[in-house]
C-alpha cells in the first residue's frame, strides 16, 4: 500500500526570517488619539496583571485547602482504624478495664493531632470528628465490658452452684443443710443483680432440694452391702412423702440393681482370690519366696470375700512360703539334701491331722526345690536359679568394661561354686555353669553383633581366660545369634592352649572379625560358590557334618577370614589360586583336619595327625580313666577303648572329642549317664604329665613337637 505525501503549496525565499523587522516613527507622527490609545493599553495590560495575580492567589487557596482536606481525610481513615482495633483490643481485656483501656487507646489518638496539624480550627474540626467516632464505638465497648462481667458473675455462680450441690449431696448431715442454704443465697444474689426473677429463684431452690435429697438417697443405697440392708431400706423409702411415686419406685429398683451388682462383685472378688492364690501357690512350687507385700493384699481380700476352706487354703500358702524361705537361707545342695534328712527323721507320734499335713507339704516343698535346684544346676543355670531366689547378690555386667566385670562376675561364680558343690577329686564345681545369665547372654551378642571389628577382637581377648574354667561362654553367645564371635573367640582360645606359653594367637580372630566388615562392603567380590563348596568339601570331608549348624558357621568364618587375607583381587583371577587362598584360611580357622577310621574331624592346634592316631591307637586303661574316672557305664575298660578305637571321632569344641556311632553320630560313652568327652591335646597335664607321655613306649613318637606363637615356630 502506497503512503499518501503532502506537497506544499507555497514557497519561501531564501532570506526569510534573515530580514529584521524596523519601525520608523518619530514624535510627530503620534498625535492626541495615539497618545490615547497608548494609554488605554496600558490600562488593560495593568488590568490583565492584576487579574492574574489574583487567579494565582486563588489558586493558591485552592490547593492549600485541597491538601488540607486530603490530610484530614487520611488522618480520618487512620483514626477510624485505630478506634476500630482498640474497641477490639479492648474486648480482650478483663471486664473491668475494657473501657479503661478504650478511653486510653482514644487519648493516644487524640493526642497525636497537635503533632501533625498546624492550623488551630483543622485541629478543632478533626478533635471533635474523632471524639464523636470514637463515643459512637464507646458505646459497643460498654455493652462487651457489662456482658463481660455478667458472664463471669454467672460463670463463678455456676461453679459456685456445683461445688455446693456436691457438698449437699456427699457431705455430713450438717454440712449438706449448709451447703443448701448457700445454694439459696446464690440465688437470691442472682436476683438481686437482675439476672432472675422472683419465679425463678423459688422454683430453682425447690428442685435443688428435690435433687439432692434423692441423690442422697442413692448414696445410701450406694453403701447397701446386704440382702438385710436392702430389706430395710425398701421398707423405710416405701412411704417416704419426700418423693413422689415414680421416684420411690426408681429408688426400689436401684436397691435391687445394687444387689445384683454386690452379688456379681462378691463372684467376681471370689473368683480373683482363688486367682491369686493359686499364683501364690504356683510361685512357691518355683522355689521362688512370696514378698509380705503380696501376702498382705491377699490377706486383705481373704478377710473381705473369703471363706473358712480359704482361709485354710492362705494358712498353707503361708507354711510354703516359711519352708522356701528355709530352703533359700540353706542356699547350697547339700543343706538342702540335709534338711530333707532332717524332716523325714523328724517324730510324728502326736501330732494332730492338720500338723501332719504340714509336715508332708513341707517335705514334698523340699523335694520338688532339690529337684529344680539340680535341674537349673545340671543345665549350668546355677547363676539365673540362685540369683532369682535372692541367694547370691548377682552384680549387672557391663560388657563396655569387661576387665572390671570379668574378675566380678568370677567372684560371683566362686560363690555358687559353694551352693552347687565341688568334686573332692578335682577341686572342680560338680556341675560345669553357665558365666552369663541368659539374659545377658543375649544382651553380649546383641553388642558383639554391633561392634567394630576392633571391639569384637578386644572382647575375644578378653574371654580366653574363662575358656578352661567357663566354656559355656561361646556356647552362650553362639546360641544367641552369636555364632561368628562365639567361634572366633573359641579359636584364640583353642592357640593359647596351645601355645607353650599361653599366649594366643588374635590374627585368625582379628582376619575374621575384619573380613566380616570386608564382605559387606559394596564391590567385593566373593569366590565363586561352586568353587568355595568344592574347595571345602576336600579340605574338611565329614568334620562338621554331624552339624549342619557348625557346618555353615564355619564355612562363614572361613569366608570371612579369605576375604581379609586374600592377595588376589579382582573379578579376573586364577581359580588354583583362589583354591589355594580358601584351603590356607580352612586351615588358619579349623587348626588343621585330621581323619580317624575314614572320618574327618579338626585337630588340636598342638597336635600333628600321627600323634593323634598314637593316643587313640595307643590308648591304655589307665589313660582311659583319666577321662572317666568311674570308668564307662556297661563296659569294661578294654571294651570301651575297643570301642573308641572303632568309633568316629568328633569335635566337641575347645579340644574336646567324642566317639560317636557313625550311624547315628550321638555319643554312646556314657560315664553315669552322662557322655564322656575326650580331652586330647598335648598341653592338658594328668599329675604332671601329658597324654603322650602316658603312651606305651612302641606308640611314643621320636620326633619334636613344633609350637607356632605369632609365627614363630619353637621345637621343644
Amino acid at each position: 500500500m502506497k503512503v499518501p505525501t503532502y506537497e506544499a503549496q507555497t514557497r519561501l525565499g531564501a532570506d526569510v526570517g534573515a530580514r529584521p523587522m524596523r519601525v520608523r516613527a518619530s514624535p510627530e507622527a503620534f498625535g492626541a488619539a495615539e497618545a490615547r490609545a497608548m494609554g488605554g493599553l496600558a490600562e488593560q495590560v495593568g488590568r490583565t496583571a492584576l487579574d492574574l495575580n489574583q487567579r494565582q492567589r486563588e489558586a493558591a487557596d485552592l490547593e492549600a485547602r485541597i491538601q488540607k482536606d486530603l490530610q484530614s481525610e487520611q488522618f480520618t481513615n487512620e483514626y477510624m482504624e485505630a478506634v476500630t482495633l482498640a474497641s477490639e483490643e479492648a474486648a480482650l481485656q478483663p471486664p473491668d478495664q475494657q473501657e479503661a483501656f478504650y478511653d486510653n487507646a482514644v487519648k493516644n489518638i487524640q493526642s497525636k493531632i497537635p503533632q501533625r496539624f498546624e492550623d488551630p480550627v483543622q485541629r478543632q474540626e478533626l478533635s471533635l470528628s474523632l471524639e464523636r467516632y470514637a463515643l459512637s464505638r464507646r458505646v459497643n465497648v460498654r455493652a462487651s465490658a457489662n456482658k463481660n462481667r455478667l458472664d463471669a458473675l454467672v460463670g463463678e455462680s455456676a461453679k459456685r452452684e456445683m461445688t455446693l450441690r456436691n457438698e449437699a449431696i456427699n457431705g455430713d448431715k450438717a454440712t449438706s443443710t449448709r451447703a443448701i442454704a448457700d445454694l439459696q443465697q446464690i440465688y437470691i444474689d442472682l436476683e438481686e443483680k437482675g439476672l432472675m426473677t422472683d419465679e425463678d429463684v423459688a422454683k430453682r431452690s425447690a428442685q435443688m432440694v428435690k435433687d439432692v435429697q434423692y441423690e442422697r438417697e442413692i448414696n445410701t443405697i450406694n453403701r447397701i452391702k446386704t440382702p438385710e440392708e436392702a430389706t430395710a431400706y425398701v421398707n423405710s423409702i416405701r412411704d417416704d412423702e419426700r418423693f413422689d411415686p415414680t421416684e420411690r419406685r426408681q429408688l426400689m429398683g436401684a436397691v435391687s440393681g445394687m444387689l445384683s451388682k454386690r452379688d456379681d462383685e462378691r463372684k467376681a472378688a471370689r473368683a480373683k482370690l482363688k486367682d491369686d492364690m493359686g499364683s501364690l501357690r504356683d510361685v512357691i512350687a518355683t522355689g521362688m519366696e512370696i514378698g509380705q507385700e503380696q501376702l498382705d493384699a491377699v490377706n486383705l481380700e481373704l478377710k473381705m470375700y473369703g471363706t473358712e476352706a480359704d482361709a485354710r487354703d492362705f494358712d498353707d500358702i503361708l507354711a510354703g512360703n516359711k519352708n522356701v524361705q528355709i530352703l533359700n537361707n540353706t542356699g547350697t545342695l547339700a543343706g538342702v539334701d540335709s534338711l530333707i534328712r532332717q524332716i523325714e527323721s523328724e517324730p510324728t507320734a502326736g501330732l494332730t491331722a492338720q500338723e501332719l499335713g504340714y509336715r508332708a507339704q513341707e517335705l514334698e516343698n523340699a523335694e520338688e526345690y532339690r529337684e529344680k535346684m539340680v535341674t537349673a544346676f545340671e543345665g549350668g543355670d546355677a547363676l539365673d536359679f540362685l540369683s532369682q531366689r535372692g541367694i547370691v547378690n548377682v552384680e549387672p555386667f557391663d560388657f563396655a568394661n569387661l576387665s572390671q566385670s570379668i574378675p566380678a562376675r568370677t567372684q560371683n561364680m566362686n560363690k555358687i561354686a559353694a551352693s552347687v558343690g565341688v568334686n573332692e577329686t578335682t577341686g572342680k564345681v560338680l556341675y560345669p555353669q553357665n558365666f552369663f545369665t541368659d539374659e545377658e547372654a543375649a544382651q553380649f551378642a546383641s553388642y558383639l553383633n554391633r561392634a567394630t571389628p576392633q571391639q569384637k577382637a578386644s572382647s575375644a581377648l578378653a574371654l580366653i581366660p574363662l575358656a578352661d574354667s567357663y566354656p559355656q561362654v561361646y556356647e552362650q553367645i553362639a546360641g544367641k545369634n552369636g555364632e561368628l564371635f562365639a567361634m572366633a573367640g573359641a579359636i584364640s582360645a583353642t592357640t593359647a592352649m596351645a601355645s607353650p606359653v599361653s599366649v594366643p594367637d588374635m590374627s585368625i580372630a582379628e582376619a575374621i572379625f575384619d573380613g566380616i566388615q570386608i564382605r559387606e562392603q559394596p564391590g567385593y567380590v566373593a569366590p565363586p560358590k561352586r568353587l568355595f563348596a568344592a574347595a571345602f568339601e576336600e579340605a574338611v570331608g565329614d568334620a562338621y557334618r554331624r552339624s549342619p549348624e557348625d557346618e555353615a558357621v564355619m564355612q562363614e568364618a572361613v569366608l570371612s577370614h579369605y576375604a581379609a587375607t586374600r592377595k588376589s583381587r579382582g573379578e579376573e583371577i586364577n581359580e588354583n589360586t583362589q583354591i589355594t587362598e580358601i584351603q590356607e584360611s580352612i586351615k588358619a580357622v579349623s587348626g588343621g583336619i585330621g581323619e580317624y577310621n575314614d572320618h574327618q574331624f579338626e585337630l588340636s592346634r598342638d597336635l600333628e595327625q600321627d600323634e593323634f592316631e598314637s593316643i587313640i591307637d595307643g590308648m591304655t586303661p589307665r589313660m582311659l580313666r583319666l577321662f572317666a574316672p568311674n570308668g564307662i557305664d556297661g563296659y569294661t575298660d578294654e571294651q570301651a577303648i575297643e570301642l573308641i578305637q572303632r568309633s568316629q571321632i568328633t569335635n566337641g569344641g575347645l579340644g574336646y572329642y567324642y566317639p560317636v556311632d557313625p550311624g547315628t553320630l550321638q555319643p554312646f560313652l556314657l560315664t553315669n549317664g552322662k557322655p564322656v568327652p575326650f580331652v586330647i591335646n598335648n598341653r592338658r597335664m594328668w599329675n604332671g604329665r601329658t597324654l603322650m607321655d602316658y603312651l606305651p613306649s612302641d606308640y611314643k613318637l621320636e620326633k619334636p613337637t613344633v609350637y607356632s606363637v605369632r609365627g614363630m615356630e619353637l621345637s621343644l
